[in-house]
């Protein structure tokens, strides 16, 4: 396996390429995260509806209080369908975004494909399962790495602060607390970034869940400063760009109130209904161009697509 070096600059323009997807595809893309939040929306019903048929709401069940024991495990096998169900819809996103980053044709329903592909789901269920044991050790590892440098009895040291309502309790927090908190968010964003990448690999190539696994570890090792720098940036700039947002919606919000409560609420509403629509075709197409970039052919292959008429959602 060939291991492909890359650079911040690449890694942005992959970020806008990404962007160039979405743009050219956008009626497709759209239509696909309505189909993925549908099926979400279904689950997540069909799972409150468990949660709560099971629940004794008579006077005497009322007065027992919620039977812990069964809601975990509900919760418990919910999990586990996840385990089992979702992979074939994650490599489905994946699928997509390939086939539309090649110019061929696809239909939103290509997200639904892989359950069609029995060896491919098995093997996907086992890469989620691998995934997931590296999540523990290594997040268990750094936890334990942070305990044993005393950092538990600072946070101990601050919750008994703050439940007695300790209003400086937050600056009681030594600076290698923040430290090693801003630490865990780049570890389990680095983890994620493998998670996905492996995922990728495993979904477009021929490689077993473990092979892929390792590819998408020596990847991102052999890219880890790059992507640390890209990591960074992107975080500084998305903090400055939501507060940006964030202000303009809110005095766009404040004058429209003025005119009537519902118009404010209605703009809100779109702007998140537009977010949601558009935040699983960037981070899938990106994460695709990335492992084409580093593991696949090493062609972002929108030379093709910019070719084709820009799909508008009508």
């Amino acid at each position: 396996m060939e291991l492909k070096k890359t650079s911040v600059s690449d890694l942005f323009t992959l970020l806008f390429a990404s962007f160039s997807l979405l743009r050219l595809n956008l009626r497709t893309f759209v239509l696909a995260s309505l189909l993925s939040i549908a099926v979400i929306i279904v689950f997540t019903g069909v799972f409150m509806l468990v949660v709560f048929g099971s629940m004794d709401f008579t006077p005497e069940g009322l007065a027992a209080g919620p039977d812990i024991q069964k809601i975990m495990t509900l919760y418990g096998v919910a999990i586990l369908i996840g385990v089992l169900v979702m992979p074939p819809f994650i490599a489905g996103w994946f699928k997509l975004c390939q086939k539309l980053s090649l110019a061929q044709n696809a239909s939103p329903l290509e997200i639904f494909h892989v359950y069609s592909n029995s060896s491919t789901w098995i093997k996907l269920i086992i890469y989620g399962l691998l995934g997931t044991l590296l999540y523990i050790i290594v997040l268990a590892g750094f936890g334990f790495i942070c305990i044993s440098a005393g950092l538990g009895q600072n946070m101990q040291s601050f919750m008994t602060a703050q439940m007695s309502g300790d209003p400086n309790a937050i600056m009681s927090l030594p600076a290698s607390f923040w430290l090693a908190y801003i630490g865990f968010i780049l570890l389990a964003n680095f983890l994620q970034i493998i998670f996905l990448l492996g995922f990728c690999q495993a979904t477009l190539t021929e490689s077993n869940a473990f092979e892929s696994l390792q590819a998408s570890i020596a990847a991102v090792f052999s890219n880890l400063l790059a992507l640390l720098a890209f990591t960074l940036i992107s975080l500084v700039a998305a903090i400055i760009l939501i507060f940006m947002i964030a202000l303009v919606l809110g005095l766009l919000a404040v004058a429209l109130a003025f005119i009537h409560n519902a118009l404010a609420v209605l703009i809100m509403a779109i702007f998140y209904v537009a977010l949601l629509l558009t935040i699983y075709p960037l981070m899938f197409s990106f994460l695709y161009l990335l492992w084409n970039s580093l593991l696949g052919n090493g062609s972002n292959n929108l030379a093709a697509a910019n070719s084709k008429d820009t799909e508008f959602l009508v």
